[in-house]
């Protein structure tokens, strides 16, 4: 389905919302992104909607996996939550320890505001399967099991707890599948920009394409206290470009050269410590 204009887009969401609590699609409406509305169609966006609206305590997230063109061996992966910090690197090591390579995506948060609504996350992922590995139904199952209990001890503070969690989940799964993490090894160019975002620091990240890729950035910025509010991930041939939309732990904008320098160092080294971790 073509892409609309975010108006046009907002219309239609409300005529196939008419079931869902109004207060919910206009918390979508006032604290998405603009360029959220033209990602997505308008159905894609209601369903992100009514999946958000079963978010609970109990149930941190919400999972949705769709196959793509038969044989591609592609899945399209939707996940809705509550916002946690860590939460996009943890989510990408859980997809790498699945054997799923990540081939693009769109990322959004909710923007910050002084509303009492808790602030949620819209992650929808391509991605392919490496060879030898399987996502049916019973994978996806574990899957979804092992992103509530993550988001759980995200939920509860428990960051050091849920990347010890996922490090020794990930471990494991890298050593059955024989996982070739050799491409960690070329450099990443990592660019700085913040003149096009009045609210957000864009960094932009090239690199030769590599499984683990994106959990290595994401973990390094993560390990930093960056806030990543939004993430555009694109392959080209065997090239990656990401942008991350980032934010320090007080919400500004990494605009000094030494924290960028630094941020620079530790993507770097969390890349090659990735590298490792057989």
């Amino acid at each position: 389905m073509s892409r609309v204009t975010s108006a046009e887009s907002k219309l239609a969401i409300e005529s196939l919302c008419s079931e869902v609590d109004k207060e919910a699609v206009q918390d979508f409406f006032e604290r998405m992104d603009d360029d959220y509305f033209t990602a997505f169609s308008p159905e894609e966006i209601t369903a992100h909607i009514r999946m958000s609206c079963k978010l609970s305590r109990e149930h941190p997230v919400q999972f949705q996996v769709t196959p793509r063109l038969s044989g591609s061996g592609e899945f399209e992966i939707v996940i809705v939550g509550f916002d946690y910090l860590s939460e996009f690197s943890i989510i990408c090591g859980l997809l790498s320890a699945f054997g799923l390579d990540i081939r693009a995506g769109n990322i959004y948060s909710f923007a910050r505001t002084s509303q009492p609504s808790r602030r949620k996350i819209v992650d929808v992922f391509t991605a392919g399967i490496k060879s030898g590995e399987t996502f049916g139904e019973a994978k996806q199952r574990e899957f979804e099991q092992e992103l509530q209990t993550l988001a759980s001890l995200l939920a509860a503070g428990l960051i050091d707890e849920a990347r010890e969690r996922l490090y020794r989940f990930l471990t494991e799964r890298i050593e059955k599948m024989d996982a070739e993490l050799s491409g960690l090894l070329s450099p990443v160019e990592i660019r700085f920009d913040n003149q096009y975002s009045p609210d957000w620091t864009v960094v932009e990240a090239h690199s030769e394409d590599a499984f683990g890729f994106l959990y290595a950035i994401s973990n390094a910025l993560a390990m930093r206290g960056i806030y990543i509010h939004k993430v555009k991930i694109r392959s080209i041939g065997q090239k990656v470009r990401d942008e991350f939309f980032i934010a320090d732990r007080w919400g500004r904008k990494i605009e000094d050269r030494s924290e960028q320098e630094r941020l620079r160092m530790a993507v770097a080294m969390i890349k090659q410590f990735t590298r490792f971790l057989p």
